[in-house]
């Protein structure tokens, strides 16, 4: 197996679990203040706790990707990719459409 593949896929699904939780903390933040809370006790700010986080979920999902991945190859790679673009559009979209339908409907 490439090992360079393998890292790039490892990378590009840690990326992917990032982005899904920091749409989930960002949305679950703002409907439940006691989560806000939490995040702004834990650092000093919730932005600043969700990056701490993000960056955990990020290493933590790129490390068992990393050793429980089987084989690559460049399609694989291009898929993992394709997904880590299509789910940060789409996070994007989630999280102006919550705040649209937050602060405006």
């Amino acid at each position: 197996m490439n090992k360079k593949l393998k890292i790039i896929d490892s990378v590009g699904f840690g990326a992917v679990a990032a982005v899904i939780f920091v749409v989930f903390a960002t949305i679950v933040a703002e409907l439940f203040s006691s989560f806000k809370d939490f995040l702004k006790e834990f650092s000093g700010h919730h932005w600043t706790s969700k990056g701490i986080f993000a960056f955990l979920v990020f290493l933590a999902v790129s490390f068992l990707a990393y050793f429980f991945q089987k084989k690559t190859n460049l399609d694989k790679t291009a898929k993992i990719l394709f997904t880590l673009g299509y789910v940060s559009v789409l996070g994007s979209l989630a999280i102006f459409g919550f705040y649209l339908w937050h602060y405006f409907l």
